[in-house]
């Protein structure tokens, strides 16, 4: 995620309301050269970093663990005849996992860059709130519609360029 562009959408979508209305920002840019003013450009960075850096380290491992078991059930020859599905049922089973990882790390970015309150304040009024922590997996149903199919689709394309390049599985159409 990049987080100055991050930053804008976010504060856009909550403070900025189009004409006739008067929001706080005129536009992307108005909102974009306030952030600079104000030194906040950054702000939730370190979330997101950690966020995203737990959930890419393992990532690939995830989507290997979760294609071994689908491929062992599926067995050797429907795995090799199914794989670009078996790898994008694999890929979904793992980013799902991932997200709920990915979204504690979210929750408290997004209500620190709206709110521009620090990010441990912000996890911390959180944890001690109403709805403790089940409050920072508020946000899983749109990171889950936004990194499910980003994932699935990096991940399948990926093979199939590899395949496509490699020439791997071509033997595969004799079969049929």
């Amino acid at each position: 995620s990049n987080a100055p562009l991050g930053h804008t959408a976010l504060l856009l979508l909550t403070r900025w309301l189009p004409p006739p209305s008067q929001g706080l920002y005129d536009g992307p840019l108005d909102c974009f050269k306030s952030l600079v003013a104000e030194g906040a450009l950054l702000r939730g960075a370190g979330p997101t970093l950690v966020g995203y850096a737990v959930t890419g380290a393992i990532g690939f491992g995830f989507v290997e663990v979760f294609g071994r078991g689908l491929r062992g059930a599926a067995g050797p020859g429907n795995a090799l005849l199914y794989g670009s599905p078996i790898l994008a049922l694999a890929t979904v089973g793992a980013t799902a996992a991932l997200s709920i990882a990915l979204c504690p790390f979210e929750a408290v970015r997004v209500k620190a860059v709206k709110t521009g309150r620090p990010a441990r304040e912000v996890l911390a009024d959180t944890l001690s709130g109403e709805s403790g922590v089940l409050g920072l997996y508020e946000g899983i149903a749109p990171i889950l519609l936004k990194e499910v199919p980003f994932v699935v689709t990096k991940f399948v394309v990926f093979d199939g360029v590899f395949r496509w390049l490699t020439g791997f599985g071509r033997h595969l159409s004799l079969i049929h």
